[in-house]
C-alpha cells in the first residue's frame, strides 16, 4: 500500500510566536471528494516537522453528536485495513458484522446502520487512519464523520489529498465543521510520495518549498487558500 509523507519547515522565530500563541500544525483528510470536516492530527510545531503515513483505512461507530469540538470517541471500530468494495453493516449488538462484497466502488468503503432506533436514533460513523508525527506513532484517528438515522447507509471514499493549517482550538479527532482560514491543500498519488513546504509567516500558511514566500505558491500538486475578509 502506498505510503506518504509530508516536511514542514518553520523559521525558529515563527515557531516561538506560534508557540506563544497556542496554534497547532492541523492535518485534515479529504474524503467524498469534500474539504475536512474534521482535524485528523494536531500537535505543537517544531523547527522541522515530518508526518508519514499509508493508505490504511479502518472504520468506527460513535454515539457523539457532532458539535463544533465534539470529540470522537469510538463505540465499535473496524481495525485497518479494512476491506474496500464492501459493505460493513453495524449490527444491532452495536459492533460491525463481516463485510458484504459489491455495490461499493474500488477504493472506497461502505457502512449500513441496522441498529434500531430503539437503541440510538442516530449514530455517527467515518474512517480512521493511522500516522506517524515526528517520530512518533499515533494511534487511528478519526479522518471523516458522517451521521446515519436506522437504515440508512452511506459510501466513504477516501482521497490522497489533505489540507495543513494553524488553529489553536482543536485537537486530534476532533469535529470542526466547515474549514475557515488560510489552508495549504495537498495532493499526494502516483509518483508524488513526499511533498515540502515552509510556513510563511506573512501570510500565516505553508507554501512550497520551492515557491518560498511568493504571491504565487500554487504548483501542480499544492494550492494555498486565502480566503476572503471582505
Amino acid at each position: 500500500m502506498p505510503r506518504y509523507e509530508l516536511n514542514l519547515q518553520i523559521d525558529s522565530q515563527s515557531v516561538a510566536m506560534l508557540r506563544a500563541a497556542g496554534q497547532r500544525i492541523t492535518i485534515g483528510r479529504s474524503v467524498n471528494g469534500g474539504s475536512p470536516n474534521l482535524a485528523w492530527l494536531a500537535f505543537n510545531p517544531f523547527i522541522s516537522n515530518t508526518i508519514s503515513w499509508e493508505e490504511a483505512y479502518g472504520l468506527y461507530a460513535s454515539t457523539v453528536n457532532l458539535v463544533n469540538g465534539a470529540s470522537i470517541y469510538p463505540l465499535s471500530a473496524v481495525e485497518p485495513p479494512a476491506r474496500e468494495a464492501s459493505i460493513y453493516p453495524f449490527l444491532p449488538s452495536m459492533y460491525f458484522g463481516n463485510p458484504m462484497q459489491g455495490g461499493v466502488p474500488a477504493g472506497s468503503y461502505g457502512i449500513q446502520n441496522t441498529a434500531p432506533p430503539s437503541s440510538f436514533q442516530m449514530l455517527t460513523f467515518g474512517l480512521t487512519q493511522a500516522a506517524v508525527v515526528n517520530g512518533a506513532g499515533t494511534p487511528f484517528q478519526a479522518t471523516s464523520a458522517i451521521q446515519l438515522l436506522p437504515q440508512m447507509s452511506a459510501v466513504l471514499t477516501p482521497s490522497s489529498t489533505i489540507y495543513v493549517w494553524l488553529q489553536s482550538m482543536f485537537g486530534s479527532g476532533t469535529f470542526i465543521g466547515n474549514l475557515s482560514g488560510p489552508t495549504t491543500r495537498v495532493t499526494f498519488g502516483g509518483s508524488v510520495t513526499s511533498q515540502s513546504l515552509v510556513y510563511d509567516p506573512n501570510r500565516g500558511v505553508f507554501v512550497p518549498v520551492t515557491a518560498g514566500a511568493s504571491e504565487n505558491a500554487s504548483t501542480d500538486h499544492v494550492e494555498v487558500s486565502e480566503p476572503s475578509l471582505y
